[in-house]
Parts: C-alpha cells; structure tokens; sequence
C-alpha cells in the first residue's frame, strides 16, 4: 500500500516540476524577447491600453464588428488627453488591428459576442476530448492534429490577429466543421457521390438540391460580376491617383467620380476626392466628401485637410480645431504644430504662433529623418519672420 502511495506522490512531484520548469521556460522566453525588442512590447501594451477604453465605454454589445479600424483614433486622442499617459506618445499609430483577438473581439462585439466565441472554444475542446476516447488510430491521430491546429491559433491569438488572415480564419472554421460532423456522426460512414441515391430518394429532397444549387450559381455568377466592377472601380481610383500626382485636379476628380459610381462606400476614396477639391480651390464641394469619408475611414490626414479647406473658407476656429485633434492624437508629431503656428501667424496671433513653433524645435521625434529636419527647418524660418515682424511694429 504504501509503494503504491509513493509511485502516485513520484508521479504527482514528476508532474510539477515538469510544470514548473515549463512555467520557468516560458517566463524565461518572455523575459528575453521582451529584452530583444522593448518598444514592440510597450507598443502592444499602449494599444492595448487604447483597446481597454473602448471595451470599458461599449462593455456589453461593443463598438460594432469591423469598427476597430474606425474608432481607434479617436479613442487614442481620448487615452493621451489623460495626463497619466505621457510617456506613450512615441507610439502614437493609426492602428487597424488591436495585436490581440480576444481584445478585438471584446471592443467589436461586447461581452455578448465574445462569450459565444469563448463557448465556441470550448464545445470544440469538449468534441475533441470525446472523440478521442470514442476512437483509436488514425481518426484519434485526426483529432488531436485538429486540436493542436486550433490551440497554435488561440495562443498565437494573445500576441496578434491571425483570424484577420484568411488563410488561418479559413483553417480555424474548418477544423470546427470537421470536429463537429466527426463527433455527430462518428457511427457514419461519410457521404460519397455513389450514396446520393440512399440519402435522396425523395424526388421532392432532390428538386430542393437542384434549386438550392441553381440559386448558388446565380449567386456565384452575380458576386463574380461585382468583384468584376469593383476591380474596374479601383482600376479607376488608380487612375486618379496617377492625375493627383501630376496636379492635374481635375482630371483626378473626375476618375474619382468614376470610382465611387461602383465602391460609394469607400471611405478612404470619398478622401481623396475630397482632398482633390481643396487642392482644386473648391473647399465647399470638399466637406460632404469628408464626412461621408469618417464614416468608415478614421486618418489624421483628413483633419489635416479639412483644416486647409476651412482656411479657404475663413472658418479659422474649424481650422485650428481639426489641427488641434491631430495633435491630440499624435503628441509629438510635427507637422501638425507646424500648421497650427501658420494658422496663428496668418491671423496675427503671434505670440501664441511662437509657442506652437517653439515646440516643434524643442521635441525630439523617435524617427529623426529627413521630413523631420524640413518640418524644423521652416519652424525656425517662421519664428525669424515672425520676430523681424513684431521688431518692427515696436
């Protein structure tokens, strides 16, 4: 009796420390590639951070499946106007992905839809360990590469968003589909063409599949022609954009326009059409471009723009409010203190002008290239301006 005990306490320890040492192992690992690379991992958390603010405003439903891309600005400027974070602003980015789909998932679509996804997990995990003691051979072999396909996905997916790729989303269903009809129908054998006849005798069954598969060709047929115009439309958006480069508005306008009769949905294209009108000195066609282009496309660049377009317009206070969001959003950015010294300068608010260009001197970018030497460069030349103006008045 008491051997007996001892070989199960010995398994019992070898089970623990082999735990442990994995334990240590992975920390170990954690610890290194955290050392290897340290602002990736404060970049991550940052997002994170970011990502936790729309999870605490929209806890329940979230903030709308697809809407990540949308709402991350924003909600970026609300995280930096809290003083408490002002060690992050290097890391400011107009993040698509939260490098995290459990948090994605959570910010998206609340508690709600990532409870079904947490039960989807875990009826899978359910299926996997049932099968595996109902089988033997190769079909348990089967199970336990699908469960280790699908465990790789949701370790992967604490560091990043794999089921953003299709390949790996694609990989993700099916191994679920093929667990779900193995385990249902484990005392089956599987369906080939040869047993049609069994299972559909019925001719009423047959009519079904046949009308059933006439609607899934006209389906396919209809989505390929729409895939078909959309490559014609984006064929288009190129097209302008080759004209925009050359400055001819015009013309970039008008492809556009051609873009948009197909993808009017198209956030970032209603952007650059509206761009194109502030270039073209048509401001007032500009401004329905860019609110239609924030419905689905969130950029610092359309603030940028659409403060040039309020300045034509003598709407000064618009101006500097869409500046002073970027800034918000991105605080060491340069460009945008920049214009908003100009804006001052042009309406005679110099003393105020200066401390914006000031600033621009005095930050230190995390990239210093040569975009940032420009932006400091025409900083310095407009506070000599500025100076040799109020020298002159005095």
């Amino acid at each position: 009796q008491l051997l007996k005990q001892w070989k199960k306490l010995k398994h019992t320890i070898f089970r623990a420390l082999l735990v442990l040492t994995v334990l240590i192992a992975c920390l170990s690992l954690t610890y290194k590639l955290y050392s290897i690379n340290k602002d990736s991992v404060i970049g991550r958390i940052f997002i994170w951070k970011v990502t936790s603010e729309m999870i605490l405003d929209h806890p329940i439903i979230g903030i709308g499946y697809g809407n990540y891309p949308v709402a991350y600005l924003d909600y970026q400027e609300k995280f930096f106007s809290q003083n408490n974070n002002a060690k992050y602003p290097d890391y400011a980015a107009n993040i698509k992905q939260a490098h995290n789909e459990y948090l994605q998932l959570l910010s998206e679509v609340g508690i709600v839809g990532f409870g079904i996804f947490v039960l989807l997990l875990i009826v899978f995990v359910l299926y996997c360990k049932i099968y595996q003691k109902k089988q033997n051979g190769d079909n348990r072999l089967i199970s336990r590469m699908m469960m280790s396909s699908v465990s790789v996905i949701i370790v992967h997916s604490f560091f990043d968003c794999p089921l953003n790729a299709v390949p790996i989303s694609f990989v993700f269903v099916f191994n679920l589909a093929v667990m779900s009809y193995l385990f249902k129908g484990s005392n089956l054998k599987p369906v080939v063409i040869k047993d049609i006849k069994i299972y559909f005798k019925n001719k009423l069954a047959i009519r079904i599949i046949k009308l059933i598969s006439l609607f899934l060709i006209v389906l396919v047929l209809f989505l390929g022609w729409q895939t078909l115009q959309q490559a014609k439309a984006f064929i288009n958006w190129r097209t302008g954009m080759i004209y925009a480069k050359r400055s001819n508005w015009p013309e970039a306008i008008k492809w556009y326009h051609e873009a948009l009769n197909e993808i009017p949905n198209e956030g970032e294209l209603h952007f650059h059409l509206a761009s194109a009108f502030v270039m073209y000195d048509s401001p007032l066609a500009a401004m329905p471009e860019f609110d239609k282009a924030l419905k689905s496309f969130n950029d610092k660049n359309i603030y940028l723009s659409r403060s040039q377009a309020y300045k034509k317009l003598g709407k000064y206070d618009l101006a500097e409010l869409d500046i002073r969001t970027v800034i918000s959003m991105y605080p060491s950015l340069l460009h945008p203190r920049l214009e908003l010294g100009r804006l001052f300068f042009e309406n005679g608010k110099y003393e105020v002008a200066k401390n914006w260009l000031q600033s621009v001197i005095r930050i230190k970018p995390k990239i210093y290239n040569e975009r940032a030497q420009q932006i400091k460069k025409a900083s310095e030349e407009l506070l000599t301006q500025i100076d040799s103006v109020l020298s002159v008045k005095k």
